[in-house]
């Protein structure tokens, strides 16, 4: 997930303290790879956080993850984000 942002903004120090939440989960609309799915996702660069969208499926070797077709049928604000960030 991060790698879609590091596409846009470069690779920024702040990456390496970066948190991904995934809330709601379900098929994606119009998939291109076998399983993909399209999730909310939540991302903690700091003392910011962001909501945002993401197709994810498996290459064999990794998750990866591309901007998200599916957002109409994902709840924004997705209410499984909602509340403080789970600690690690």
């Amino acid at each position: 997930m991060l790698a879609l942002y590091r596409d846009a903004f470069g690779d920024m120090p702040e990456y390496a303290y970066a948190r991904v939440r995934l809330g709601t989960c379900i098929p994606a609309v119009n998939a291109e790879r076998p399983g993909q799915k399209a999730c909310a996702v939540a991302v903690t660069i700091g003392a910011g956080t962001l909501e945002t969208q993401a197709d994810f499926h498996w290459n064999g070797c990794a998750w990866e993850a591309r901007s998200s077709t599916s957002q109409d049928h994902l709840p924004f604000p997705d209410p499984k984000l909602a509340g403080p960030t789970p600690e690690e």
